[in-house]
């Protein structure tokens, strides 16, 4: 025998109390029933209440969560129906396919359970009216570690973070070089070939390993992979990254642009439609050789742009943007030719900060995907493998033409000294006067 609900939703069955509380109508399709319902384990009423606090918080929390996450609302409904036809014999299928494809008894199947079906969302399930919710990517994390969650389980918080830290990376990644957060559904085989051809363009512009590029596409397949199998979304996963990792006899070569191309090609091209900060890094790129994460990560308000006295420069050093490279690549680098005049130009068009850039700071991965595809589409790139990274090859050739002594190129470049580094190495004025043989004329 029981007593009756208090305010505090318990009741006592027997010598035990009990929590119950109304489903809310909104959120009715997540439980079976009208009400949650849980054992409290205590005969005394004043812990019952205080854990029927805690449980009522804790549904509350779930509530808003699922409010400001209306979609994962949605795709429970979803999935619960598609279950549910599946008990009827029948397959999901949108509504173009079921009018168009399906055979005549099947069809007529579906009428005549129809006629049956208790719920509005059945009925629209059953003639592929129900929408089926739209999953980007960012959100295919939650379906892996749902799917893993017995091995997750036993993770520390430190391994957990090692855990998700490289699937979020291939996550943010793909995002990056696809422009948008794209809808998992959407996904295919094109646009994994193009995310592989921006691996291939960071990999040459940032000297990394083929391996970094080929745990991203690992953890990217199994992402889409579970999330299609967990959102019943039916994609030919292993058909969409055949042929997509790179093998170790896949050549890198890394080629540096003509010296004519970039005076009477890229520094005469208009820019339409591109963001001045990135024209102005491909300016700013042929004439210092530097790196675009080095760039990107300027901080005018560091003191890292110098514009005034008797030789511009930029001093790249750690920062909150960006980490070195190498120990090497600390160094200060003179001002000359369409450099000068970029950091000049970014000085206008970014006051409130110093200069430098604002919309890319520190975001180099992006800065670096948009300006390759703006070349890539606007004929900027003579060759395939001549990226935007290609200016730092370039610079490095013309330096060397002039046969510049070994140390002040080291110190120009940020490359290791093969010699014992004393004292401050090279001044300004020393590293100008070499740069000012190859300068570009703007």
């Amino acid at each position: 025998m029981s007593t009756a609900i208090t305010g505090n939703y318990i009741y006592k069955r027997g010598l035990l109390y009990h929590f119950k509380k109304r489903i809310p109508k909104e959120y009715g399709e997540l439980f079976p029933g009208t009400h949650i319902r849980s054992p409290l384990r205590t005969d005394s009423e004043l812990i019952a209440i205080d854990r029927a606090k805690e449980f009522t918080a804790m549904l509350e929390d779930y509530y808003e969560d699922i409010a400001l996450n209306g979609e994962d609302l949605n795709q429970d409904r979803f999935k619960k129906y598609v279950k549910r036809l599946s008990m009827c014999s029948f397959k999901w299928r949108p509504y173009k396919e079921i009018i168009s494809e399906i055979s005549d008894t099947e069809f007529s199947n579906r009428l005549s359970t129809l006629e049956n079906a208790n719920t509005d969302y059945l009925q629209e399930a059953l003639m592929g009216t129900l929408k089926q919710p739209k999953i980007v990517i960012s959100k295919s994390l939650k379906a892996l570690e749902r799917r893993d969650q017995i091995t997750l389980v036993k993770k520390s918080k430190d391994e957990l973070r090692k855990w998700r830290n490289p699937r979020l990376r291939a996550i943010s990644n793909f995002s990056i070089a696809m422009g948008e957060d794209k809808v998992i559904k959407t996904i295919t085989r094109y646009d994994i070939l193009t995310f592989r051809d921006w691996w291939f363009t960071k990999i040459q512009d940032e000297e990394l390993k083929r391996g970094t590029a080929n745990k991203d596409f690992t953890n990217l397949k199994r992402l889409i992979l579970i999330s299609s199998d967990d959102h019943i979304l039916n994609m030919e996963v292993e058909q969409m990254f055949v042929e997509i990792r790179f093998k170790a006899g896949d050549e890198m070569i890394r080629r540096p642009f003509p010296t004519e191309f970039i005076q009477n090609t890229l520094l005469q091209h208009d820019y339409v439609g591109l963001s001045p900060e990135c024209k102005w890094l491909i300016f700013a790129m042929a004439d210092t050789g530097a790196r675009i994460k080095e760039l990107a990560g300027l901080d005018a308000k560091n003191g890292e742009i110098v514009l005034e006295g008797d030789t511009p420069h930029i001093k790249i050093q750690e920062n909150q943007y960006r980490e070195l490279k190498t120990k090497p690549s600390r160094r200060d680098i003179p001002l000359v030719g369409a450099a000068l005049l970029a950091f000049q130009q970014l000085a206008e068009i970014n006051k409130d900060i110093g200069g430098g850039f604002k919309q890319y700071l520190g975001k180099s991965d992006t800065l670096s995907a948009n300006t390759n595809k703006y070349m890539k589409t606007h004929n900027l790139r003579p060759e395939k493998d001549i990226t935007l990274y290609s200016l730092r090859h370039s610079f490095e050739d013309r330096l060397q033409s002039q046969e510049p002594p070994d140390k002040v190129q080291a110190y120009i470049f940020g490359h290791a000294f093969e010699r014992q580094r004393y004292g401050d190495g090279p001044t300004l004025e020393q590293k100008k006067k070499w740069m000012d043989k190859i300068a570009f004329k703007v």
